[in-house]
């Protein structure tokens, strides 16, 4: 078993999407479930805070990492030898990069994770954050995660129904800094019927004569619409959409579009209703808004990005900009989807 190499005064600029230059304190890479223990038991011993840092594209570093920053290093693809193409079981290491794993699953035959093409980050973090596009949230697809318990210094299986699995929500995310995901179980295969009635989507589709289109197809349409709206985070830093489309009830939903009759609105079920946090960003006059090395990306309001010479504290000072002239307008509040530390 390799013993760990701890780094000091690690800079985190290349583990952030956002670009920002903060330190670790301490800096190591664990590649397996014996160097995640280690990592947990030298943090214990030495008393000091732990946090997994992955390829943070979900984080906001507004300070130096105090303690040990963790980086998973375990990048592994397992296929299920006794699965078919209507079932395959696929473990992934929560190191590997989200979207190799939904290019390779696809080379396989698999499909499954088409619709969430492009996403930044790790497989790790997808159950974290239940990532969802196009139609499609990770927790449908999910068999089972592997984690470890930074308290009790145990491992433990959580299977599909463990995982308290919402919008952009999990048991995972509700219990921040308490597990440690080392790998992902996917079932994935023809069992899952393909979903493309999203709007833009189906539309894209339509308009490249690809209907019924095949599981690739549904990938390069939504890689397609992606880069049409999103920034290159190795171009200007980003983390993807800064705030979650917040969900109001169908009564709030349905005096919003009164007030406002091009708001976009998604009902959810009976009660309630997502409206377009972007839309409302747009109308507010931000897209496109530059201040003090950060900014409102001019194709996406929903995005905020970083032009590399600024520091986590601006992008928060623009973004409670932004939450506060949407409550004054619309009576609606918005919350930052990336972990603010």
């Amino acid at each position: 078993m390799n013993a760990l190499s701890v780094h000091k005064q690690y800079s985190l600029r290349q583990h952030n999407t956002l670009g920002f230059d903060q330190l670790a304190e301490h800096f190591v890479v664990a590649s397996n479930d014996q160097q995640i223990e280690q990592a947990v038991a030298l943090a214990h011993s030495n008393k000091w805070p732990l946090r997994v840092i992955g390829e943070g594209s979900n984080i906001v570093l507004t300070q130096d990492i105090p303690g040990l920053a963790l980086h998973l290093g375990d990048d592994t693809i397992h296929y299920d030898a006794t699965g078919t193409a209507h079932q395959t079981l696929v473990s992934v290491g929560a190191g590997a990069n989200w979207d190799h794993l939904v290019h390779d699953t696809l080379l396989h035959g698999l499909n499954g994770l088409e619709n969430l093409s492009l996403i930044p980050g790790t497989a790790g973090a997808a159950p974290v954050q239940n990532i969802g596009a196009y139609g499609v949230e990770v927790k449908e697809l999910i068999e089972s995660v592997r984690a470890f318990h930074i308290g009790s210094q145990q491992w433990h299986e959580f299977s599909k129904d463990d995982g308290d699995y919402s919008y952009r929500h999990s048991m995972f995310k509700k219990n921040t800094g308490q597990y440690i995901i080392s790998k992902v179980t996917l079932s994935l295969g023809q069992q899952h019927a393909l979903k493309y009635a999203y709007k833009d989507l189906h539309s894209y589709l339509e308009e490249c004569h690809q209907m019924p289109p095949t599981p690739q197809q549904i990938r390069d349409a939504v890689i397609s619409i992606r880069q049409s709206k999103l920034p290159d985070p190795d171009l200007i830093g980003n983390a993807g959409s800064f705030f979650h489309n917040p969900i109001v009830s169908t009564q709030k939903s349905a005096a919003l579009k009164q007030a406002h009759p091009k708001l976009p609105v998604y009902p959810v079920d009976t009660q309630s209703a997502k409206i377009s946090a972007g839309w409302m960003i747009d109308s507010l006059g931000f897209k496109g808004v530059k201040q003090h090395g950060v900014g409102v990306y001019e194709k996406q309001a929903l995005v905020l990005v970083h032009f590399g010479d600024a520091s986590g504290e601006r992008i928060i000072e623009l973004a409670n900009q932004i939450i506060d002239r949407v409550q004054e307008r619309f009576g609606v509040q918005l919350h930052i989807e990336p972990l603010v530390i």
